[in-house]
């Protein structure tokens, strides 16, 4: 018993002695954090925590809207073509007009029916109406896939990887900034077959009918 309690002993002053010591080192980076300029220096670790928190964020968000597309990757074939629908953020519409591959689209709705229309960005009646990307080309009357949020992949679709790319004529995809009708970034390319869907808030340049 006289052992047990010798051991305990032992063992809570040890412990004491870390406490201490942990404050005395608390006390002493405290002191020097903020021996030259304490409000400059505790305002940039502020700034740096809550960087940090939103960095992190940002890359738990990511990694989640990673591993949802990837376990639900999905390979239709239409018309001889395979579509890949990734995630949950895809929409099956009636194209109610001939849509090209790979461009940005507007999807209204009719009767429960989601339909799909060019998207034009130099027609400034489009301001804020841009969905998603077609998946596939489609004629008047035909279904038509469209990524509407998350990662667009189209097999050979021959994007410049790493660029911010914006809506140029008829929703064609370009990394060339627009000059005339609205101005509006679709996201970044990640690579030549995928595009991270970000659309950004459009910009009216100039009304060309009033010009």
């Amino acid at each position: 018993m006289k052992k047990s309690n010798k051991i305990i002993s032992i063992i809570a002053f040890a412990l004491f002695g870390v406490v201490i010591l942990a404050l005395v080192f608390k006390k002493k980076l405290v002191e020097y954090i903020t021996k030259t300029s304490p409000q400059k220096t505790i305002s940039e670790l502020t700034t740096s925590l809550s960087q940090g928190n939103q960095d992190l964020k940002k890359e738990l968000l990511e990694l989640v809207q990673q591993k949802i597309e990837t376990s639900t990757k999905q390979i239709v074939n239409q018309n001889g073509n395979n579509i890949i629908l990734k995630g949950i953020g895809w929409k099956r519409t009636i194209a109610m007009q001939n849509i090209a591959r790979g461009h940005v689209v507007r999807i209204t709705e009719n009767a429960g029916i989601d339909q799909c229309y060019t998207y034009d960005p130099l027609d400034i009646e489009n301001y804020g109406l841009a969905t998603g990307i077609s998946l596939h080309s489609a004629t008047a009357g035909q279904e038509c896939f469209v990524q509407v949020e998350g990662t667009a992949e189209i097999p050979d679709w021959g994007l410049t990887p790493n660029q911010l790319m914006f809506i140029g004529s008829n929703g064609q995809l370009t990394a060339i900034a627009p000059t005339q009708g609205l101005s509006q970034s679709a996201g970044n390319s990640i690579s030549t077959d995928e595009l991270n869907i970000n659309f950004s808030n459009p910009i009216i340049l100039n009304d060309e009918d009033n010009a």
